[in-house]
């Protein structure tokens, strides 16, 4: 067997592990040769144990990591949310649950509005869902100036583009909270 070949069950097989332990019931979805894949590979019971809840609505999980950032997940991609007192800085909108992000934010948000939306990086999967946003006044959408230049050659109607880049550094301050990036 070649690396790459390697590389690909291994990469696999940490996929697996990963819907197995952050939706268990996902993971009785998923066949190797006929059978469920946890037929082949078991949860532990104490694995069990520290998964965090989802909500049976969204099938999202959301939990405050800090005061007043908030981190959410599907169990495979991730985004957040920081409450600053004079607005929510919100970090990446992935596709598979952006649509439900301006909810959830309004749920544990509520007395605040969405000022800032920050781009990790420009990768579809972590950005897809931004046109969630679009309607939102005066948004600033932050992001290296890299990822702009990408961004204006793919020309996607569902990724807002940056209006606030950097090239080195960027440290952004809303009302008592710092957010720097690199």
């Amino acid at each position: 067997m070649n690396i790459l070949n390697k590389l690909i069950i291994l990469a696999f097989s940490g996929l697996l592990i990963s819907i197995m332990i952050t939706s268990p019931a996902a993971a009785k979805e998923i066949k190797l040769k006929g059978k469920n894949v946890t037929d082949y590979i078991p949860v532990l019971e104490k694995t069990k144990q520290r998964l965090p809840s989802f909500d049976p609505k969204t099938k999202l999980h959301v939990s405050e990591i800090k005061k007043n950032l908030f981190f959410v997940t599907d169990g495979v991609y991730q985004s957040a949310f920081l409450k600053t007192g004079k607005g929510v800085v919100v970090f990446d909108a992935p596709p598979v649950y952006g649509e439900k992000l301006p909810s959830i934010i309004k749920r544990y948000a509520s007395d605040e509005k969405i000022s800032h939306l920050i781009y990790s990086h420009g990768h579809k999967d972590h950005i897809g869902a931004a046109k969630v946003f679009k309607s939102i006044k005066n948004l600033k959408v932050v992001a290296h100036k890299k990822v702009l230049d990408s961004l204006k050659k793919r020309n996607n109607p569902d990724i807002i583009l940056p209006n606030t880049t950097f090239e080195d550094e960027f440290t952004l301050t809303v009302e008592r909270e710092s957010i720097q990036e690199h």
